[in-house]
């Protein structure tokens, strides 16, 4: 018996069904295209409702919205002959293969955005209709022809975006996700592990590593690798892949948590041919020669990587009950989603630069806080979406605009400011580099503390907070933090906004 149908028992006016409820619509508007089904939103439909509710809390410049698109497909079921479900925001296809027209696909959402919007797209060579990534000439942003070589491609008609009052070079970007996680760093460990004699990890190191896990590369989600790429990998990889290996692996490393540097960039790709061989140079290692390109046109890769669309696809996935009509389904789920947009948490959120909770009752007297003075134990910074918890290792450091790296013991709340919020820290003494080459690892914002020698306490306020840390422990008195510079971006670009 269902919730609604014991409701409905004790006499209460509820309907019987839940889509009843929901208000589900009897009838959409799926479409036969070439290749599957199809059914667009509306650009218009999508995003009146988020822009009304929030209307209070945006800042819209010269009344001008940038609005990213994502193009994507993802498995519905386990039947490998079921290849792709193009999903985006405002419009859905659903079938067993590509759809065979480009135009078919995309030329509702160019009618909508000649209407409403005009910037931000994240597409790739399928809506491009330009060469794919394997072809002789795949690469959109320079003519440099591509070798055929050991199985791998080694780098009709004109694009229904011309239509667009937008340069299509410039916002048309690369994405780290799929290029450089999925890409680059799926093949470089592909290489160690199954690579020739020279490449390959020995098998005593592969049993060191754990086998399993690289062994299993295939099945690496994209926010796996990224935390292989920018955290974890320099770790696993020192002293069990060989140094010219292992200090090519930090040029890639380097290169993306600096994010502009095309010169590191170059010199990676340079030696990758030494070192791989030629085939190793293909479409997505290519490609990393351009990225500090869009990097300097629309900031941090965070801000064009394709993470966030990827973890709303799961979502829509995860909340379907049946493949049986895919997109009858991700429709209704869409609907309901809008409908429930926007309450309590988020209008909280917003309307405060931060949110406390975890509350700690306490009877203790210290330099830094009173008996009535309030201890909580999160701190949630509602401008870049960062949490500092005391209780969780991995959520209590971070770096001061001083260059100090601190552990937070206490979030304070004192009873007469109850607008101000301080921390309680501890700073680590001895800070050095955990690599001298390529370059210092300090450069990028990694080094290794003396977890042993710490500071006495003592007091900070929101504004000395510069970046968090992420913190692995490498024995019981050492461990490795790295600076999460990218996350920190953000809030400046939006400080300054």
């Amino acid at each position: 018996m269902s919730l609604l149908q014991v409701l409905k028992n004790e006499n209460l006016n509820v309907p019987n069904d839940i889509r009843t409820l929901f208000k589900t619509p009897k009838f959409n508007d799926i479409v036969d295209i070439s290749g599957g089904s199809y059914i667009y939103l509306g650009l218009r439909n999508m995003l009146l409702p988020i822009l009304v509710k929030n209307n209070a809390h945006l800042y819209i410049k010269s009344q001008v919205v940038d609005i990213g698109i994502n193009i994507d497909g993802l498995t519905l079921s386990k039947s490998p002959k079921q290849l792709k479900g193009n999903v985006v925001p405002f419009a859905f296809f659903h079938g067993f293969q590509n759809p065979h027209y480009i135009e078919q696909f995309l030329n509702p959402l160019i009618i909508d955005f000649l209407e409403v919007l005009d910037n931000g797209i994240n597409v790739n060579a399928f809506i491009l209709n330009v060469k794919g990534d394997n072809e002789y000439f795949g690469c959109t942003l320079c003519t440099e022809e591509g070798t055929y070589l050991e199985h791998r491609m080694t780098y009709p008609g004109n694009s229904p975006l011309v239509r667009l009052p937008i340069n299509i070079i410039n916002t048309v970007v690369l994405d780290y996700m799929h290029n450089v996680c999925l890409g680059v760093v799926k093949q470089l460990i592909g290489f160690w592990v199954k690579g020739n004699k020279q490449v390959r990890l020995e098998k005593n190191k592969k049993n060191k590593i754990n086998y399993e896990m690289i062994d299993e590369i295939e099945y690496y989600k994209s926010t796996e690798l990224r935390i292989f790429l920018l955290y974890t990998g320099k770790i696993v990889l020192k002293g069990n892949l060989k140094k010219k290996f292992y200090f090519h692996f930090l040029l890639l490393v380097y290169a993306i948590r600096i994010l502009v540097c095309a010169e590191t960039c170059l010199k990676y790709n340079e030696l990758a041919t030494h070192l791989y061989g030629s085939q190793f140079i293909s479409y997505n290692v290519h490609s990393l020669i351009h990225l500090p390109t869009y990097v300097l046109i629309h900031g941090t890769l965070d801000n064009f990587s394709c993470f966030r669309y990827d973890t709303f696809l799961q979502e829509i996935i995860k909340s379907m009950k049946s493949i049986k009509y895919p997109l009858q389904e991700i429709f209704n789920i869409i609907l309901q989603k809008q409908k429930m947009y926007g309450k309590k948490y988020r209008s909280q959120l917003y309307n405060t630069f931060f949110v406390l909770s975890n509350e700690i009752i306490h009877k203790n007297i210290s330099p830094f806080f009173k008996v009535h003075d309030k201890l909580f134990g999160t701190i949630h910074l509602a401008l870049t979406n960062t949490i500092i918890n005391v209780f969780k290792e991995k959520d209590r450091y971070i770096m001061l605009t001083n260059n100090n790296i601190v552990m937070v013991q206490h979030i304070v709340q004192p009873r007469n400011k109850p607008s101000t919020r301080n921390l309680i820290v501890k700073r680590f003494l001895n800070c050095y580099e955990f690599v001298a080459t390529p370059l210092s690892s300090i450069e990028i914002g990694v080094y290794v503390v003396d977890t042993t020698k710490m500071s006495e306490l003592y007091c900070i306020n929101l504004a000395d907070i510069k970046y968090k840390c992420f913190f692995i422990r490498l024995t019981e008195n050492l461990a490795l933090t790295i600076i999460n510079r990218y996350i920190i971006c953000k809030v400046r670009f939006r400080t300054l906004n």
